[in-house]
């Protein structure tokens, strides 16, 4: 069985904070933690029906990210897919082909799996998969399942981390 690289895409490869943010004038975390307004069900909505996640901005850094992960799979070998969440049940289709969207707009070929959930993640790990994620639940879980996992803040540490998971045979 061959390697596997799972790569998250909001806060990842595209920046669904920043997008969230502009429109809204608060983060997703701040819209939550305001229960007394319950807003961020009205957001969430809003944020679909209006396409967001089809045309978000690439995050800080996805373009290197993505040149130095296509070069260890040219030297090592291994497969990518994209592992991204789509919130839940209610939206998922919608959501998953907005994702869709903007990974061919963004011409990544890699193979995209929507899952429902963050939770769903977790069941994709095993020995000889990797996940680059920037939520750390999402990485302990994965962790915890048997896989193995980088939390995303900088290119070079992801990549770092990435290789020596490679070259440990």
């Amino acid at each position: 069985m061959r390697k596997t690289l799972y790569v998250d895409m909001d806060g990842v490869l595209s920046d669904f904070e920043r997008r969230y943010k502009d429109k809204f004038g608060m983060t997703p975390q701040e819209v939550r933690a305001d229960r007394a307004v319950k807003r961020f069900s009205t957001h969430w909505k809003q944020f679909i029906d209006d396409a967001e996640f089809a045309t978000l901005d690439t995050f800080h850094g996805a373009g290197t990210l993505v040149t130095r992960i296509t070069r260890l799979q040219e030297q090592h070998k291994f497969d990518i897919a994209i592992l991204t969440s789509s919130g839940g049940f209610d939206r998922h289709f919608d959501v998953a082909m907005q994702k869709m969207e903007w990974l061919e707009s963004q011409c990544i070929d890699w193979a995209p799996i929507v899952v429902p959930g963050k939770r769903f993640k977790a069941g994709f790990a095993n020995d000889k998969s990797f996940l680059i994620d920037d939520t750390p639940a999402n990485v302990d879980n994965f962790i915890n399942a048997g896989g193995h996992a980088a939390l995303h803040s900088d290119v070079d540490k992801t990549i770092e981390e990435l290789t020596r998971w490679l070259e440990n045979k």
